[in-house]
């Protein structure tokens, strides 16, 4: 998809970035285990569901509520009607990526109910965590929408953050070096 959207508009290859909830956010994890080409990647509300034994270093911003029953902060079978998804616990997958992209040890703060983990990592990139206390499988800052929610299958949206802003800062500050 980048290489046809390169071909129709000129882009920075330096600024290629994905991001995604849910399911998408998984989709997010495999093309940063098996690509090369992005700068970064935000997550929401997902894990990482492939083997990943040597991903190239790249920024990552994840967001994930604690109560979220679909894809369980702290890993595990998740209880969707969908599909089960099973993956690691988040801090344990923030942990991996802090190790490929050899982190110095994260700065953690929290205001309100959002703890943030901030690393700076070799090359300029960065890893973040930010973790929503009581919040569900949902998009921070979207509009709540109930007939969305029940089609998606997913939590009224919190309102702790914006996620689309906070994952646009974090994509605008990491370029690939």
């Amino acid at each position: 998809m980048v290489t046809i959207i390169e071909h129709e508009t000129p882009i920075d290859p330096r600024r290629v970035y994905a991001t995604g909830i849910s399911n998408g956010g998984i989709m997010v994890y495999t093309l940063a285990c098996k690509t090369r080409i992005f700068a970064a990647i935000g997550p929401d509300s997902a894990t990482e569901m492939a083997d990943c034994p040597s991903p190239a270093p790249i920024s990552v911003i994840h967001i994930h509520g604690t109560a979220d029953t679909h894809i369980p902060y702290n890993g595990g079978p998740g209880h969707n009607r969908d599909a089960t998804i099973d993956g690691p616990a988040v801090p344990t997958l923030n942990a991996a990526w802090l190790r490929t992209d050899h982190c110095a040890t994260p700065t953690v703060t929290t205001a309100g109910v959002v703890t943030t983990s901030e690393a700076t990592c070799a090359d300029h990139r960065g890893v973040e965590l930010i973790t929503i206390a009581g919040a569900g499988h949902q998009w921070p800052g979207a509009k709540p929408n109930v007939l969305v929610q029940k089609l998606l299958n997913s939590d009224p949206p919190s309102t702790a953050l914006n996620a689309t802003q906070v994952i646009w800062r974090f994509f605008s500050t990491h370029p690939q070096p």
